[in-house]
């Protein structure tokens, strides 16, 4: 659940005051939104059902309804406990988290079309790595990796030169891009740039139900906890990490004949 308001949280800018006062309904009740139509919603809440239709687009989705079943995947699931930061045993804490995550994300890897994933890198003409923030040092390591194995790649730390190298790619290349959340700012731009140049896209991001999965041609998604210390991100990269080494590993074995 909460990386699903996070997501939302990321736009909360681009909205008006009204169009905020429903984003924040939502987030304090999020159950009475899924078990509401939109005119039960815009009586409760007194707002209009075009108010509360232009939040949702807004928030990059196509109207209500759409919101409404990402957000009832979220509310159905079976509530877990707060993850606390341990003060008494920080390394013990850290390493059974980082155990689920890579125990869970191992276990998502195992039904990944890694065939897919192959035939993408080896079809394509140029390979763009792309990740911002946290995620720019995974891109870093995974295409210095297939550089040095014979197939040289990029990854870009300025935003400009991304948004240009983005317009420049073609249907013939391949870009891999790297999201945790799948809704960060630039990286929706990045891809809706790919997307209207038909430029096949493989994500590695930290879910299934976000707006960088429902636009890549191949998404594996890879387990993470989301972990705050008041605004600070404690949230792991490991496992973004663990899914590009799988795919990068396992060209370079293949087409190295190992």
């Amino acid at each position: 659940m909460e990386l699903f308001f996070k997501r939302l949280i990321q736009r909360k800018e681009q909205l008006s005051r009204l169009e905020n006062q429903v984003l924040e309904y939502m987030m304090e009740h999020p159950r009475e939104v899924v078990e509401s139509t939109l005119e039960e919603l815009s009586k409760k809440i007194y707002a209009s059902t075009a108010t509360i239709s232009r939040t949702c687009k807004a928030l990059g989705y196509s109207g209500y309804q759409e919101l409404r079943i990402v957000l009832t995947q979220y509310v159905s699931r079976k509530p877990t406990e707060p993850k606390v930061i341990s003060e008494d045993s920080p390394i013990n804490g850290t390493s059974q988290r980082v155990l689920r995550e890579v125990t869970g994300t191992l276990n998502q890897l195992a039904t990944f079309d890694l065939d897919k994933a192959m035939k993408m890198i080896q079809d394509s003409r140029t390979i763009e790595f792309i990740g911002v923030g946290a995620s720019y040092t995974n891109c870093v390591e995974a295409a210095r990796k297939l550089t040095f194995a014979g197939r040289p790649s990029n990854a870009r730390e300025d935003w400009d030169e991304l948004r240009a190298v983005a317009q420049a790619m073609t249907s013939a290349d391949l870009a891999v891009v790297v999201s945790y959340s799948g809704e960060t700012l630039h990286i929706m731009e990045y891809t809706t740039i790919l997307t209207n140049n038909q430029v096949p896209i493989l994500a590695i991001t930290g879910d299934t139900h976000n707006t960088l999965a429902q636009r890549a041609t191949l998404n594996c998604p890879v387990t993470i906890e989301t972990r705050y210390l008041d605004t600070l991100d404690l949230s792991s990269r490991v496992p973004l990490s663990l899914g590009l080494e799988y795919i990068v590993h396992a060209y370079i074995l293949e087409s190295h004949g190992l």
